[in-house]
């Protein structure tokens, strides 16, 4: 998924927002440091998707060499992702 900095921004500004409703959490820090490293794990959780991604169309490079005539491509794409992402522990 594409967002732009600005919408990671809000993103975690809410989140942040959203935990400090909840009693049983405390939030340590101020708003900025906290939302800051919010906004970094969102990043990383993006940059692992994106390299998730590569690895799949990687895949399917292999497997539509092999199977030409009946593959498709869109149809094998979110299938080959969700097994990856279940190995590997990434949840989507």
């Amino acid at each position: 998924m594409k967002l732009s900095e600005n919408q990671i921004t809000k993103l975690a500004a809410e989140v942040y927002s959203e935990l400090g409703k909840n009693e049983s959490i405390t939030l340590i820090g101020d708003f900025t440091k906290v939302t800051s490293l919010i906004s970094d794990v969102v990043k990383e959780n993006i940059k692992s998707e994106l390299e998730l991604d590569q690895k799949v169309n990687a895949m399917m490079d292999t497997l539509e060499k092999q199977n030409a005539s009946s593959f498709e491509r869109y149809k094998m794409f979110p299938l080959l992702k969700k097994k990856l992402a279940e190995q590997q522990g990434f949840v989507l």
